[in-house]
């Protein structure tokens, strides 16, 4: 069958973005099956985008994406002795280069450092509970 370009599909075609969900295309099972036997028989086409931005699950629940650039909840940072190695004018790609990531969760505060790049997993720092709420004074 030859390919039909999307003008020709355009308002018989669905399309499913399923980049920014936890959605796999294996629990989506046959979309255009489940379509046309709901009555829609005008459907002729699901695309389905899959590529998801990278991110994280935090343990919260919250999924992390740090795929935007620039990333509100990426942080770089850089150790004293090796920040110490540069001097004078610097490659500002350099010194990106020789940092490390860390991920904040907006919604609990984990930090989720990537002590070795990205391809590795990220180890989980938890806040502790800087106050407690002693409730009303008792006179």
């Amino acid at each position: 069958m030859p390919s039909r370009s999307f003008q020709e599909l355009r308002g018989r075609t669905i399309i499913l973005d399923l980049s920014q969900t936890a959605v796999t295309l294996h629990q989506l099972g046959n979309v255009a099956h489940r379509v046309n036997g709901a009555g829609a028989t005008n459907i002729r086409a699901v695309v389905i985008l899959e590529s998801k931005m990278p991110g994280l699950n935090c343990r919260c629940g919250h999924r992390i994406s740090f795929g935007t650039i620039p990333c509100s909840d990426q942080w770089l940072f850089i150790s004293d002795t090796a920040f110490d190695s540069f001097s004078g004018q610097v490659d500002a790609e350099r010194v990106f280069l020789a940092m490390q990531s860390f991920l904040k969760c907006p919604v609990c505060a984990r930090l989720w450092l990537f002590w070795n790049g990205f391809k590795h997993p990220a180890q989980e720092y938890m806040p502790a509970e800087v106050s407690v709420d002693p409730g009303p004074k008792q006179a």
